[in-house]
């Protein structure tokens, strides 16, 4: 029976267990998130007993989230990738206005969402401090460049290779002080008024499940 993601999307892929069912990461980044993933998903796979890949990190190379959708779903159906894996998008805010559009779009398609708002520099200034105060991209970009120069004497861009290496240790912080900010936020206002929040410490606590 061919599959069709056109009406009720693939949601029955979350169902079920499979021992080859795969975690796919798609990204609109060209770099950072890519970065990070891959460092992220080579320490999982380090780590699992039986050494087989279970994380599959694909960038739609800079394409804007509305396109990512649609590059996600066509890179799905073209490689005729099990129903039976796990699909996550991730992407940030501060790269278009249409974001809870996107969100309700990429859940309708069975889609889970791994979003930062307002960037994906929120997600690493977690490992540090907890924040609750408004953040633009810019602010997040430079508090973040304050903190690697102090801690790591590096110069912080989005395409430094190596950062999961430096925050890994924090890990738990970032991943306790996202789900407590999504707790006081609540589910009542849109996605896109969520400043800051990010939902990638859901995905983060997902890879880290594979290897229990």
């Amino acid at each position: 029976m061919t599959r069709s993601f056109s009406k009720h999307g693939f949601r029955r892929n979350f169902g079920g267990r499979s021992e080859n069912k795969k975690i796919w990461i798609f990204t609109d980044a060209k770099e950072t998130e890519k970065l990070y993933f891959l460092a992220k998903k080579r320490e999982i796979e380090e780590n699992l007993v039986v050494r087989v890949e279970k994380i599959k990190v694909i960038s739609s190379k800079g394409k804007s989230t509305g396109n990512l959708i649609n590059f996600a779903v066509s890179y799905i159906e073209h490689n005729k990738i099990s129903k039976n894996d796990e699909f996550w998008l991730v992407f940030d805010r501060d790269k278009f206005d249409d974001f809870d559009k996107a969100i309700k779009n990429a859940k309708e398609k069975g889609f889970r969402i791994g979003y930062s708002n307002p960037c994906f520099e929120f997600w690493y200034l977690l490992h540090f401090d907890f924040y609750r105060s408004k953040l633009d991209a810019d602010l997040a970009f430079n508090k973040l460049s304050e903190i690697f120069q102090k801690k790591f004497q590096i110069k912080y861009k989005k395409d430094l290779d190596g950062v999961y290496q430096l925050i890994k240790k924090s890990e738990e912080n970032a991943v306790n002080n996202s789900k407590k900010i999504l707790k006081d936020i609540g589910d009542k206002i849109p996605f896109s008024k969520r400043v800051p929040s990010t939902t990638v410490g859901l995905l983060v606590d997902r890879l880290n499940s594979l290897t229990k």
